[in-house]
C-alpha cells in the first residue's frame, strides 16, 4: 500500500485534490477535519486538555491556545513558544523531499492534468 500526503496553504486546492482522488478510488483523510473534531469545541480532547493544564490554554472564544499550551506543557519561556510554531520549513523543504509536487495555478483541468503520474504510480502499487 502506498501513502501520499498531501500538503499546502489555506486555499492551495488540498481539498479538490482529495476530491479527485476519490473520484478515482483513492480514500484521504482529511487533517483539517480532525483536527476540527478533535480540537474545536464542544470536544472530550479539549475538555481533557483544559482538565490536565487548565482554562488559561484557551482562547476567551473557547478553541485552543496553542502557544499557551505549549507554554504549559514544556514549562519554556513564550519566545521559545513562539519559535517553535513558527519554524515551519518552507515550500522548497517539502519540495526537495516529494516524489511528485503539484501546481495549483488555479486551472482545476491543469491540477487534474498533473495528476495522471500520480495515479500511474498508485495503480502501479496497488498491483504489486
Amino acid at each position: 500500500m502506498k501513502v501520499l500526503g498531501l500538503t499546502g496553504p489555506s486555499g492551495a486546492g488540498k481539498g479538490f485534490v482529495c476530491a479527485l482522488f476519490a473520484r478515482h478510488g483513492i480514500p484521504s483523510i482529511d487533517a483539517d477535519r480532525v483536527y476540527h473534531d478533535l480540537l474545536v469545541p464542544p470536544s472530550q480532547c479539549l475538555d481533557a486538555l483544559v482538565e490536565r493544564f487548565g482554562r488559561s490554554v484557551l482562547f476567551p472564544d473557547g478553541t485552543l491556545d496553542r502557544k499557551a499550551r505549549i507554554l504549559q506543557r514544556d514549562s519554556i519561556p513564550e519566545e521559545a513558544a513562539e519559535r517553535r510554531l513558527s519554524a515551519q520549513p518552507d515550500d522548497a523543504f517539502y519540495t526537495a523531499r516529494a516524489h511528485f509536487v503539484l501546481h495549483n495555478e488555479g486551472d482545476e483541468k491543469a491540477l487534474e492534468a498533473q495528476l495522471a503520474p500520480i495515479l500511474a504510480d498508485v495503480a502501479e502499487g496497488a498491483a504489486v
